[in-house]
């Protein structure tokens, strides 16, 4: 049950910081240092942290798979506020 919680906040904590990063990766250019860096900067840490607590390598693919899923869902946050404040802006000027 331990190892189960330890995961589970893991998994939580990688969202957490993969929503933002994917926003930023979202406003950049693709393929530049920034959007390296942006798809990037939370590996090392996630890492640290999964030894740290000592988490088994059996969490590997799915924290893996939840750092997509914060990445996807920061993208689609940051292009639904953009369209929000373009009609926003579009709104504002008739």
């Amino acid at each position: 049950m331990d190892m189960i919680m330890l995961v589970l906040g893991l998994a939580i904590f990688t969202m957490l910081i993969n929503v933002p990063l994917g926003m930023w990766r979202e406003s950049v250019r693709k393929f530049s240092p920034s959007w390296f860096i942006a798809v990037h900067a939370s590996v090392p840490l996630v890492i640290a942290l999964r030894i740290w607590l000592d988490v088994t390598n059996w969490a590997i693919p799915f924290l893996i798979g939840i750092a997509i899923l914060g990445q996807f869902i920061g993208s689609r946050v940051y292009r639904h506020k953009n369209a929000v404040h373009k009609v926003k802006k579009v709104s504002d000027k008739t």
